[in-house]
């Protein structure tokens, strides 16, 4: 599959930042985070979608049909919150790549299998994943 550079990723919290600046200044992809994290230094943020407890007010989305948040938890467990709001405004984003290293909540025990089947456009990606992938291209 040929790629159009530069991806839009989406990452996770636990993606290594620098080597993602050095694909950055490459011109290989556009970062965008979710702004339930800590403060980054990444310009492109996601708002979230409101849960109470886990997002602040004025920097949430209200829930409406478009929300892939039941979806999500009901694949990755009820014990992912925070995991499944980053996923949902991944997803609501239509960027390329949601790239993690999380594989717990993300890619083993099938779960980036159903995911994946779930949501037909989404593309879960480790970050050696996502630069096997820029290499090949």
């Amino acid at each position: 599959m040929i790629m159009n550079f530069p991806l839009k990723i989406t990452v996770d919290k636990n993606v290594d930042q620098k080597r993602l600046r050095i694909l950055e200044r490459q011109g290989k992809i556009e970062i965008t985070d979710v702004k339930i994290e800590n403060p980054t230094k990444i310009k492109k943020r996601l708002f979230p979608l409101a849960i109470l407890g886990h997002t602040k007010l004025g920097e949430m989305l209200l829930s409406d049909d478009n929300s892939f948040y039941d979806r999500i938890i009901k694949i990755i467990g009820t014990d992912k919150i925070e995991d499944a709001i980053i996923l949902d405004a991944h997803i609501r984003s239509k960027n390329d790549f949601f790239v993690t290293n999380d594989k717990v909540a993300f890619i083993n025990y099938g779960k980036r299998e159903s995911l994946e089947k779930s949501f037909p456009n989404l593309k879960i990606v480790t970050m050696v994943e996502l630069e096997q992938i820029i290499i090949k291209n």
